[in-house]
């Protein structure tokens, strides 16, 4: 494939002309207005678009691995079954993208803003999303192992169907959120807060739910035996339908200085 410069490709895709046929490898276009262009299916491996302007843009199918999207404005960008392995995407501005299907595996989006993103069925594995901003977001059938998401914003995010083995969401807003179906074994939740989250037909094996808030969560069924609830706060409603050991609820309320209803 033939290279380009960044004068040439800047004109050439300001003139709609194709660039399929070009290696855009490690090309610097930081800070560039790039509302609203086409860039699907491109290679575009380590590409430094940091604080660029990708507003809307069309990069589905492209190959972003270990680009660099620092602080870059990605409002509604088409990024869906794109590699964005081992990208940087820290504080970009993800609200309302598609990423569904996309590799984001060893990604760095931490302090991202992601909220109504659609990241369903995407490769997060080991991904640092520390401090995103999940409102809203669609997670669905995502692959979270052991994903770094410590004081991360996944309020009302749907997270249905989602492999988060060994994901550490310690000090993380989950209220609302919808694990329905998730696989949470070996996951951390210590600190976080999950009033409201729903856990049906969810996976919870070894999950640490030390010093959460699960009050008004829905666990219908769930079976929490093997997890670790010291100073969890529950109340009695909360656990109806639960199986969980009298060891458990002794725990609680003995170690609690929560009020257990």
């Amino acid at each position: 494939m033939s290279m380009l410069t960044k004068r040439v490709f800047l004109k050439k895709i300001m003139a709609g002309e194709s660039l399929i046929n070009y290696d855009l490898s490690d090309l610097a276009l930081h800070n560039e207005k790039l509302m609203n262009v086409n860039l699907q299916s491109l290679y575009l491996v380590r590409v430094i678009l940091n604080g660029a302007n990708l507003s809307r843009a069309k990069m589905n199918g492209a190959d972003l691995s270990e680009a660099n999207f620092l602080g870059a404005e990605l409002y509604h960008a088409d990024l869906s079954n794109a590699k964005l392995h081992k990208a940087n995407l820290g504080r970009a501005d993800l609200s309302r993208a598609d990423l569904s299907g996309a590799d984001l595996s060893w990604a760095n989006l931490s302090s991202a803003r992601a909220m109504r993103a659609n990241l369903s069925k995407a490769d997060l594995t080991e991904s640092n999303l520390n401090k995103i901003f999940l409102q809203a977001a669609i997670l669905s059938h995502a692959n979270m192992r052991k994903c770094h998401l410590c004081d991360a914003n996944l309020k009302n995010a749907d997270l249905r169907g989602a492999n988060l083995i060994d994901a550490d969401l310690s000090n993380a807003d989950c209220n609302g959120a919808d694990f329905s179906d998730a696989n949470l074994s070996g996951a951390i939740f210590a600190h976080a807060s999950l009033k409201g989250a729903k856990f049906k037909g969810a996976i919870l094996h070894g999950t640490i739910l030390s010093d959460s808030d699960l009050s008004e969560a829905k666990l219908p069924g769930v079976d929490m035996t093997s997890v670790l609830l010291h100073r969890t706060k529950l109340h009695t409603y909360d656990l109806v339908g639960v199986k969980y050991s009298s060891n458990q609820i002794k725990d609680m309320i003995v170690l609690a200085s929560y009020e257990v209803k």
